[in-house]
């Protein structure tokens, strides 16, 4: 394959895996990761929210965040988020309780604190993730969602409240860019 000079490559799940265990070799190393990927992730959503129309100084956004480092990637986010537009306003829905979160998902969020509103949805149907939904938007929409969920170690099926949440979403017609760290919740390698 010829890759482009400015491109990345995409990686399979596995050689993705493979090329994290050669880097990520202690929590250091695995902080300064995360906080990379946080960084590149707010550049990408708003070059691409751009690509729909001009960033609003109210940017609302939405973090949906699992126990893992995709959840904490997409903590890391929101705060450049906040740090590059300070009128934006930050919702998280935490699917785990806060003390099932890995130490460094946990870190992240407390890098929040004060900044944003957290939603606790552990249990619940698709129904009432919408109803939480719709309470976040206050009719007025979600410019950006970003899925922090699930990783590349997920292994389907998908179970409560991920499905909820994840249904709740994919039919939640006033969000304007749905933006996944890694890859979208619940996909993987095709076999």
């Amino acid at each position: 394959m010829n890759v482009l000079p400015h491109a990345h490559p995409v990686l399979s799940c596995e050689r993705a895996k493979q090329y994290e265990s050669s880097v990520l070799v202690d929590e250091a190393a695995e902080w300064s990761a995360m906080k990379n990927a946080g960084v590149g992730i707010a550049r990408c959503i708003m070059q691409d929210y751009e690509e729909l129309r001009p960033l609003p100084d109210h940017l609302r956004i939405l973090a949906l965040v699992g126990k893992g480092h995709n959840g904490g990637d997409a903590l890391l986010a929101c705060g450049e988020l906040l740090a590059n537009l300070p009128r934006a306003h930050v919702d998280l829905i935490l699917a785990v309780p806060g003390d099932d979160l890995k130490p460094l998902t946990a870190r992240a969020l407390q890098e929040l604190e004060g900044r944003v509103k957290t939603h606790h949805f552990e249990s619940g149907s698709a129904e009432e993730a919408t109803g939480l939904l719709e309470t976040i938007s206050a009719g007025q929409g979600i410019h950006v969602c970003i899925d922090g969920l699930l990783g590349m170690d997920y292994q389907p099926p998908l179970r409560s409240p991920m499905d909820a949440i994840i249904d709740a979403v994919n039919g939640f017609e006033q969000i304007d860019l749905r933006a996944a760290v890694d890859l979208p919740s619940g996909a993987g390698d095709k076999e």
